[in-house]
Order: structure tokens, then C-alpha cells, then sequence
């Protein structure tokens, strides 16, 4: 059957396993894949191992396993990935749990491992590993296999040195034809146990999702050295009848088969012992092998099974829905199926327990069961396939008897094959023109009759009437009827409609619009013919399915041709075309102008549009004009008014711009005039213009050098001037155009001179000199008043040298004449600074120890500047207090400079003491000689002593003081000590300094 290819690019990982070091005794195991998405598949690992033999140990394999994989195309051709364990498995169980033996209260040899006697019976651990891959490239055969180490040891009794071989299967996919495929996966599990001398039916219960065919055929068990080795196959042992693939793969005699299209194994062993089998299911879609899963089952046979294996009977006569044909259930899709099968012991003790794989194969069945947990149960199938059910079906049955014979519960598994048919089906319905032809199609039968039914056109409109595709040419809609002739049990009969409608091809529509148009209206496209629909096409994207299209704010871009064609059903009509033409309006004119204007004088008018277009001027006294710029010469009042101008191309005189408008003032004429309320003045005075407009509201006022002293809207306005001589004013009036100038003079007498300069700040005790600032002119009279200041020097002009009696403001002024003029007072300010303090004080000029910091202080005034001199010693010299570091004797100074500059300095004196020198004698000879009888430290006495010890060699103080002048008389409690070497520690500091600390020797002298 075929089935959907899901392209995707595939990452394929050469996957194997990779189980604990110590894990052995696998009886089983298989890989399969599942596709999840793209190149990505789901890949689970199933192994069984045996528990016999393994004394005290119920290990399972490690949580992590490799997985391999190798392709045949050169393209990664070997890699591998981890799989991990489960925790759970699908049915509930911890992963790597007990398989049941079906006996409730028999214990196995993996609830009891290492069982001393081997009194259990051998049981099965099953272990599940899962991971995702993603295959990175298409191979026709890529092989996914899986190692584990190791197989059972001797147990094994039909493969060659079983106990050095480790166990391998594998999975293979060809991902070219059939990328996304999902392989098959097993419900029955592969660790069956047989009863010697019955015959035994067995089926794995293979299941493929993809609905593709399988074969199913033994290969040769297999194993590799390691981790993705290159597998080789295992050798049969010696054995007679010998070994084989195809009747004796276990010791049964030569009565082994294989149903290669179910996959049902049938045998009867004659030996007891643990036989190896490797099934191989292969998948065809469309008569290709896309993908194998080869499949490791051991099979147990045990001795001294006393019942015999539950029989199966299916109901081959009342199969409801379906017949019997060749061993397989036939029937058709959409058809219900209904069928019964049964089981009956011969043991009446028998408690016989059915299961199935109903709900994999047949998705949607069901079977119902009575009888169960008796010697009789009886199953009804019942099943309504769909179209996408369509194939062989293995429905698989296990029957088990759970009487547990030997300890196990006997089980057999048998098959029961289904092939759904498919119905028949014809073409879709379809639509052609009248004159066309269709091909028509029947699948679902090998033999076919077409027939048409009444009101259509007449049987000949087919090529043929017994072939699964004729060709249809109706001239009218018509139903054509297709039966299979084939009524055989391998085929289903029916019948399938398919209706060929006609359609008439419309003729040409003959469009029209309402072209020429201007951009930004709108367009209107018409159709002639009449048909269902229309297709429309255009410039800029066009296209309409309606008869007579509506384009809204058309642009220029839309001028060309547009194609037309009529359309009834899939009939489409020859195109037709017509041509539209849009023409932008040209840009809104700008119009400037002279305005205003005065009467008589030229009126000049500009329009700027685009380039190449037709100008339309109107205007007021009937005023017209096609120029782009107008000139009307001696314009007289009538000429006053608004004056609109529009553009338009002469290609499209229709597509006009609106209206732009210009307004023309043209005036009368105005007369103004004005006059001084003096004939002259002197420099700096004041003189009136009183002024006549003449009626007009812009006036321009030139002063030469006077400066107006009220707002030029007064009348009259008061204007002083700055410069002597003859001054003309001009005032210039405006209005609608017309201007008038007026000008008059008036004489300015020039001011005597009056300015002058002092020092604005001058400490105190300094001379302050006074400069006129005026050339010498004998015609001058300086009138000066200093004040209560001392004129030190100086006449008339001067210059003046003044002195002031204390610090403080004062005022000079200065008024100068000529016999014309008086100048205005010129007063300035003087500021006469006191001299600043630089007095030095300090704390205790007569304590000072060497390298003592001496605080010292000079009288702060903000904004004035310090500089202490013997700059190094100072911790900064430019701040009116800081601190020194005092060494030597010597003077120090301090200089201040106030924010006026005045300077004042002061000195100080001063005579450090040496306070802080602390020095030790090597020896003293405490012999009361009144001589260097004691040790002590040599100082000034300025000293804070935190502690003075002496210590002998052993380290035991004998000294301690914190005075400075006493010192140690070589005795310890009263008691005079032996001469030697002595050890001292002395902590001091200088009086407000830091701590310092001497150690040292001295010699005690008898």
C-alpha cells in the first residue's frame, strides 16, 4: 500500500548500545523507530536478559547506552548518540522489571536470583532505552544497530561458542524514497517458553503504523566484537538434523515453518533447551524495500509439560462482511466485517486467557470475549474499515493457559490475515468548455463498464466504454456511470458517478473607458459582454473580476493598456484591450508681485508653475491674459483688486489647476511734512520735530547723530543730538506704493569737554591722580570739586593729585563751559581701601620642639590673598591660618594682599628646642660612685612615655617606669643583679606627636 512521504531533511546517528560491563545473559532484544518530525525519529531499544544463573545479582544495565548508526553513501558514515533509560515502563512497571511467568505465586529466578538449586524457574528481566536523532542527510541504506554484552553463557543450544558472543540487532531505513517512516514495533514479547513434543504456534504480533506490506523471513543471529563493530553472523552447533533457516532453526525435527506474509511461526520441538531465532520483517511501499527490523527471540523449551497447548478454531463460515479466501479474511472498505473464533482445552481444568492486537492493526474494532478464565472462550471481531484501511491486516490471537504446567502458563499466538479492498471510485467531477475534452479515470477493479445517464450527450462522447480511462467530449453537462464487471470473492462490486459540466466560451468584450483623464480622478472601465465573471489587467498592479470597474484618485502611473476577457466557468474568452491616458495636473501656481503700487506706476505680476503649461490670468476692469507674467503700465486706481491665475498642459486643457489669487493695492499719492521748535541747540540738549504724516501709516525717521528720546508714534518727538555741526532729518513716508521725503537742518553748537579719569580704588596713604580726559582749549572753563580732599597739586585742566585723611567713598565732579554751551556734570566715584592686617600670632611661641607642627594665624579677611614665606616648612602657605614644621630658628613671614590689592605685611621670630631627640647609653656601673650609676634614657625632657622596661636574657622584666629622668640602678627588688648583657623597650612620643618605640642592649658593669 502507498502511504505519505513526509520530506525532511534527516539526521541519521550510527546508534548502538552500550550496557554495564557486568550485565550478561540478554535472551532477547530489538530496535525500533518512530518518526516524530522533519529528519528527526524517536528511536526505543528493547532488551530481555535471563536471570538464571547470575548467583546474587539482580544488576540491570547502566542508565546510558550508545547507539550507532552507519549509511552507504559517504556522508557521516559513522556516529553515534545516547539513549537513556526509562524509569517506567508503558504498561507501569519500574523499567527493567520481572516479564511474568502468568502463574500467580511461581517465582522466578529474578524474584529469587541465584537461586542455590536453581529451584525457580528461569525468568526474564525486560529493559527499555529511548532517545531522539535527527538524520543529517538522504542515504538508500542507512543501518541503525545495537550491541550489548553478552548473549548467555552455554545455555544456548543451537549457536556455536553462545557464551562468547554478544548480542546484536539492528534496523535499517531507506530515507530517499521513504523519507518519514516509522518502523514496525511488536506487541507480542520475544522470550516464548514451549512444552518438548507439542506443537507450538508463535506470532511476534509485527505492527507498522504506515499500513505498508511486510515479509517476514529468519536470518542468521548475529554479534560484534564492540561498541559499533562490524557485525558477523553466528554458526550453527553440530546437530542432526542439521541446523537451518527454513525447518529446523531449533531441534524440532524438520517441522518448522514460516508464513512469510503473516509472520506465524509453527513447530514442535524434540529437545529441551534455549534456542535462538533472528526474524527479519521487511517493508515494501509501492514494490520497494524502504526499511528492515530484524528481531532476537530465544525460545525455552521445557520438559514434562503436562497439558497440552489450547487449540484455535476460527469461524470460517459465518464471516459477516467478508469470505475466506486462500487462509485470509476478505472484504471491502466502508463494508462492516463480523467473525468469531474459539478455543477449547482439552483439559476441563484448563483456565484459558485470550488477548489480541485488535487495537494496532484494526484502529476502531473491537472484540468481544466470553468465556475467559475457563476451558472455553469464544471472541466476535467486528470492524468497518475505512478507505485508508485498505490492505493486509495480521490480526494476532494469544491464547494462554494459565493452568501454568511446568510453572509457566502455556501460550500460543496465532494469526488471522485481513485484506481490506478498496471500492471503486471514479474521476473527480470536473468542468471543460464546449469543444474540450477531459481525461476520466476508474480505480478499485480491473474491469470496467462507463454508461451516461439520460439528458446528458450520448455515449459516443466517450473514446471508450470498457477501459478505466476514457476520454470524455460532451457537448452538454452530462453524468457518466462507471460499474466494475468483476464480481469474483477477490474484488468488490460498485458503481461511481463522475458529472462533466459544459460551459460556453463567451465572446470578446469590447471594452470602453472615460479616458483622457487628469490624476486624482477617478477611472471607469466598461465590459461589453455579458459572462459570469471577468478578468481585468492593468498597469501598476491592476486586476478586477468585476464587469465594470471603479478606480478611485487614478495617477499617472495607471496610463497604458488594459486586457479584458470574459469568463463563464473555466471558459475564458479572447482578451480585449483599450488604452487609457492620465495626465497629472500641473503644480498650483505661485504668483509674486509689486504690490502696492502707486497710481501711475507699473503694476508687474509673476506666475511659476510647471514647464510647458498654458497660463489664464483675469483680473479686475476686465482684466484677461494668457503670458505667464503680466505688466500693466500707468496703472491708475481702477486697477486695484484681486488677480487669479490658473495652469493646464495643452495636451489635456481639462485638467486645469485651481485658481491662484494676487491683491494689487494701487494709491492715490500722500504729502508729509514736519518742523524744529528751534533753529539751533547745543550738543547733548534736547529740541521737538512736530511732524505731519500726511495720511499715511508707515513713516521712516533719519536723525543723522540724534538719538530720539520719546517713541516715534509721539508727535512731537523730542531727539537730542551727540555731534555738533549742521544735522539734517529726513522723514520718509509710505503708502500703498507712494512715498514722500522731507528733510530739514538744524545747527548744533559743539559742548565743552567734560569728561575725566580717576582710579576707581586706591589704598590708603597713596596719591590719587585726577586727568582730564579733554584737549586743551583756552575758550574752556573747568569747574572741579574734590570734595574734603587735600589737593596735593594741580590747576585748572589739571592734572590733580589728591589725598584723603581716612579710608572710605568719595565723590569728584567736573562741569566744563564755553561761551556757547555748558556741559552736563560728569561725577565719578573713588573708593580709598585701608590698608589690611597681616599681624602673626601663634600659641606658644617659647614651647616649640624641633619638628613640632606650630599652628599659626594671620587675621582672615575674605577675599584677600596670604603667602606665608619659608614656603617649605608651611603645610600650606596661601591660608590665613595653616601649620608649620618647625626645625631651625629663624624668622617667618606673611604677606596679604586684600581684593583691592592693597598689600600689608608682618614677621615673626622663633627658637625650636630639640624636644623629640631620645638616645641610650651601651653601659652603665650602678657602683654607687655617683657616676653612670643608673640607665636610663637620654632626652630634653619633652617626652610622654607610655613605658620604659628592662628585661635579662631569659626574659624576665626586672625594670619598669614611665618617668622620664629615673632610671634603673642595675637592681631587682632591692637585690643587685650579676653583670651582663641586659634587653630594653622604650615607648614615647613627642608631646601632641605620634608614638615611637626603641628597643636596644646595655651592658650592666660590676
Amino acid at each position: 500500500m502507498k502511504k505519505t512521504v513526509h520530506t525532511a531533511i534527516l539526521l541519521i546517528a550510527f546508534l548502538s548500545i552500550h550496557l554495564n560491563a557486568n550485565a550478561s545473559h540478554y535472551a532477547g532484544a530489538e530496535l525500533t523507530y518512530r518518526w516524530v518530525h522533519d529528519s528527526t525519529y524517536h528511536f526505543t531499544y528493547k532488551i530481555y536478559r535471563d536471570c538464571a544463573g547470575l548467583s546474587g545479582s539482580n544488576v540491570v544495565p547502566n542508565g546510558v547506552m550508545t547507539l550507532c548508526c552507519h549509511n552507504t553513501c559517504g556522508t557521516t558514515n559513522d556516529t553515534s548518540v545516547d539513549l537513556t533509560a526509562d524509569n517506567i515502563l508503558p504498561d507501569g512497571r519500574p523499567n527493567c522489571s520481572p516479564v511474568s511467568t502468568g502463574c500467580g505465586g511461581v517465582a522466578s529466578q529474578c524474584d529469587n536470583p541465584g537461586s542455590p538449586n536453581h529451584s525457580d524457574l528461569d525468568g526474564y528481566q525486560e529493559c527499555w532505552y529511548e532517545g531522539d536523532f535527527t538524520i543529517p542527510a538522504r542515504c538508500a541504506q542507512w543501518t541503525f544497530s545495537v550491541w550489548a554484552n553478552s548473549r548467555n553463557t552455554s545455555q544456548i543450544t543451537n549457536l556455536n561458542t553462545s557464551g562468547n558472543q554478544n548480542i546484536y540487532t539492528e534496523a535499517t531505513l531507506n530515507n530517499v524514497v521513504a523519507q518519514g517512516n516509522s518502523s514496525v514495533d511488536f506487541t507480542v514479547k520475544p522470550v516464548p517458553f514451549v512444552c518438548i513434543n507439542n506443537q507450538y504456534v508463535y506470532n511476534n504480533g509485527a505492527v507498522d503504523i504506515d499500513n505498508d506490506s511486510l515479509a517476514f523471513a529468519l536470518v542468521q543471529p548475529r554479534s560484534s566484537p564492540t561498541v559499533c563493530g562490524a557485525p558477523s553472523n553466528i554458526p550453527y552447533k553440530p546437530a542432526t538434523p542439521p541446523y537451518n533457516l527454513t525447518t529446523n532453526p531449533l531441534a524440532d525435527n524438520n517441522t518448522f515453518t514460516l508464513s512469510p506474509t503473516t509472520g506465524q511461526l509453527q513447530f514442535t520441538p524434540n529437545q529441551t533447551g534455549q534456542y535462538v531465532v533472528a526474524l527479519q520483517v521487511t517493508e515494501y511501499r509501492n514494490h520497494i524495500a524502504i526499511a528492515t527490523t530484524v528481531r532476537d527471540i530465544q525460545i525455552y523449551v521445557l520438559a514434562n509439560c503436562s497439558i497440552q497447548p489450547p487449540p484455535f478454531t476460527p469461524d470460517s463460515v459465518n464471516i459477516s462482511g467478508g469470505y475466506l479466501n486462500n487462509g485470509i479474511i476478505e472484504n471491502c472498505a466502508n463494508v462492516p466485517l463480523n467473525f468469531c473464533f474459539k478455543s477449547k482445552s482439552a483439559n476441563a481444568a484448563a483456565v484459558l486467557v485470550v488477548s489480541d492486537n485488535h487495537l494496532q492493526q484494526a484502529p476502531g474494532s473491537t472484540i468481544t470475549y466470553s468465556g475467559q478464565q475457563t476451558d472455553s472462550v469464544t471472541g466476535c471481531f467486528s470492524w468497518t474499515p475505512s478507505n485508508a484501511d485498505t490492505g493486509l491486516k495480521i490480526l494476532t490471537i494469544t491464547i494462554k493457559d494459565s493452568t501454568c504446567s511446568a510453572g509457566i502458563a502455556i501460550a500460543e499466538t496465532y494469526s488471522i490475515p485481513i485484506y481490506v479492498n478498496p471500492n471503486i471510485r471514479a474521476s473527480n467531477d470536473t468542468s471543460i468548455c464546449l469543444g474540450s475534452s477531459v481525461a476520466l479515470f476508474a480505480v478499485g477493479s480491473t474491469s470496467f463498464t462507463w454508461s451516461v445517464l439520460p439528458g446528458g450527450s450520448p455515449i459516443s462522447s466517450l473514446s471508450c466504454t470498457n477501459c478505466a480511462n476514457p476520454v470524455a467530449t460532451p457537448s452538454v453537462t452530462t453524468k457518466y456511470v462507471v460499474t466494475s464487471n468483476v464480481t469474483t470473492s477477490t474484488s468488490c462490486n460498485s458503481t461511481d458517478t463522475v458529472i462533466v459540466s459544459v460551459n460556453t466560451v463567451p465572446s470578446k468584450p469590447l471594452p470602453t473607458s472615460n479616458s483622457p483623464l487628469c490624476a486624482n480622478t477617478t477611472m471607469d472601465l466598461y465590459a461589453g459582454t455579458t459572462a459570469n465573471s471577468y478578468i481585468w489587467t492593468g498597469p501598476a498592479g491592476f486586476n478586477s473580476v468585476v464587469q465594470n470597474p471603479v478606480v478611485n484618485n487614478i495617477q499617472v502611473p495607471n496610463t497604458g493598456w488594459y486586457h479584458v476577457r470574459a469568463k463563464n466557468g473555466n471558459c475564458i474568452s479572447a482578451a480585449d484591450s483599450v488604452y487609457v491616458t492620465v495626465t497629472v495636473t500641473p503644480k498650483f501656481p505661485i504668483i509674486t508681485g509689486n504690490s502696492p503700487i502707486c497710481s501711475g506706476g507699473t503694476i508687474n505680476l509673476f506666475a511659476q508653475s510647471s514647464n510647458n503649461v498654458n497660463y489664464n490670468w483675469t483680473g479686475p476692469n476686465g482684466f484677461t491674459s494668457g503670458s505667464q507674467n503680466v505688466i500693466i503700465q500707468n496703472a491708475g486706481t481702477q486697477y486695484s483688486g484681486t488677480y487669479n491665475v490658473t495652469a493646464s498642459y495643452p495636451s489635456n486643457s481639462a485638467c486645469v489647476t485651481a485658481a491662484a489669487s494676487y491683491t494689487v493695492a494701487v494709491s492715490a499719492g500722500i504729502f508729509a511734512d514736519f518742523h524744529f521748535s528751534k533753529d539751533s541747540i547745543c550738543q547733548y540738549d534736547a529740541v521737538s520735530i512736530n511732524y505731519n504724516s500726511g495720511g499715511s501709516d508707515s513713516l521712516l525717521w533719519s536723525f543723522a547723530s540724534g538719538i530720539p528720546l520719546d517713541t516715534l508714534a509721539d508727535n512731537p518727538i523730542s531727539v537730542k543730538f551727540l555731534l555738533p555741526g549742521t544735522q539734517t532729518v529726513t522723514l520718509t513716508a509710505a503708502d500703498s506704493g507712494c512715498i514722500d521725503i522731507v528733510s530739514h537742518t538744524i545747527h548744533v553748537y559743539d559742548a565743552p569737554p567734560s569728561t575725566f579719569s580717576a582710579p576707581a580704588i586706591t589704598c590708603f596713604g597713596d596719591p590719587i591722580t585726577v586727568v582730564s580726559n579733554n584737549d586743551f582749549n583756552h575758550n574752556v572753563q573747568f569747574n572741579w570739586n574734590f570734595g574734603v580732599a587735600t589737593v596735593l597739586s594741580g590747576t585748572g585742566e589739571g592734572p590733580y593729585a589728591l589725598q584723603y585723611a581716612q579710608p572710605g567713598t568719595y565723590q569728584v565732579t567736573l562741569i566744563t563751559q564755553n561761551p556757547n554751551c555748558t556741559s552736563p556734570l560728569i561725577i565719578d566715584t573713588l573708593l580709598v581701601d585701608a590698608i589690611p592686617s597681616a599681624a602673626i600670632t601663634t600659641a606658644d611661641i617659647n614651647n616649640i620642639c624641633s619638628d613640632d607642627s606650630v599652628h599659626f594665624d594671620g587675621v582672615a579677611v575674605s577675599g584677600s590673598h596670604y603667602q606665608w614665606i619659608q614656603s617649605r616648612i608651611f603645610a600650606n602657605d596661601t591660608l590665613s591660618s595653616t601649620y608649620a614644621l618647625v626645625r631651625n630658628a629663624g624668622y617667618i613671614y606673611l604677606n596679604v594682599v586684600d581684593t583691592f590689592g592693597c598689600k600689608a605685611s608682618d614677621s615673626l621670630y622663633f627658637t625650636p628646642h630639640p624636644c623629640c631627640i631620645v638616645s641610650f647609653p651601651t653601659a652603665f656601673t650602678p657602683n654607687e660612685d655617683g657616676k653612670n650609676d643608673v640607665f636610663r634614657p637620654i632626652t630634653t625632657g619633652h617626652h610622654d612615655i607610655a613605658y620604659f622596661r628592662v628585661f635579662n636574657r631569659w626574659g624576665q622584666l626586672v625594670y619598669s617606669s614611665r618617668e622620664e629622668q629615673k632610671g634603673w640602678d642595675g637592681k631587682y627588688n632591692g637585690i643587685p643583679l650579676d653583670a651582663g648583657d641586659y634587653y630594653f623597650t622604650m615607648k614615647y612620643r613627642c608631646v601632641d606627636g605620634e608614638y615611637f618605640e626603641e628597643k636596644g642592649e646595655v651592658m650592666l658593669i660590676r
